[in-house]
């Protein structure tokens, strides 16, 4: 089993474990020992400068696992949520290969700029169907929405961008 976590301001993988039961006290010592080791994602870009976490479950691709994940940044009107996109290594998910320098997107519409909690655009679940990745995310802590890019066309651009 693999999981991808968050303790911020970074993503983690925690790889190798055959059954939750595995995820004992001193696994988790050991884990947290050689936390450094674990840490897949790290804030990079100016739209994920307070902080990363996770998003979608992982897809699988030729390329890689898609990760559509969020980025926080912090401003003057408080914190900003993104959808972001990045690509890890099909056999070793430790490894980052590519990640946009932009948010997939962001809050712009009025249902993501106020609500419950202002400037949320918070990715939770995707699928790909006809080669389109429609992403579901919460709008503003308000309202669910969805969003689509073509999936080939999201790879060759995250390509450009090899890390």
């Amino acid at each position: 089993m693999c999981f991808l976590h968050r303790i911020k301001p970074d993503i983690q993988i925690l790889i190798a474990i055959d059954q939750l039961a595995d995820l004992t006290k001193d696994f988790w010592h050991n884990y947290l020992i050689n936390f450094e080791d674990h840490i897949v994602l790290t804030p990079v870009y100016d739209h994920e400068v307070s902080y990363i976490g996770g998003g979608c479950p992982p897809i699988e691709i030729d390329a890689g696992w898609l990760i559509i994940y969020h980025g926080v940044h912090d401003s003057t009107k408080g914190y900003v949520y993104s959808a972001c996109a990045a690509l890890l290594d099909l056999e070793h998910p430790q490894k980052e290969i590519a990640r946009l320098p932009y948010p997939l997107f962001f809050p712009e519409y009025k249902w993501e700029l106020k609500g419950e909690v202002n400037n949320v655009c918070f990715p939770t679940g995707a699928v790909v169907i006809n080669e389109m990745l429609y992403i579901y995310y919460g709008a503003a802590d308000e309202r669910i929405a969805c969003a689509s890019v073509n999936v080939h066309l999201l790879i060759k651009e995250l390509l450009l961008n090899k890390e």
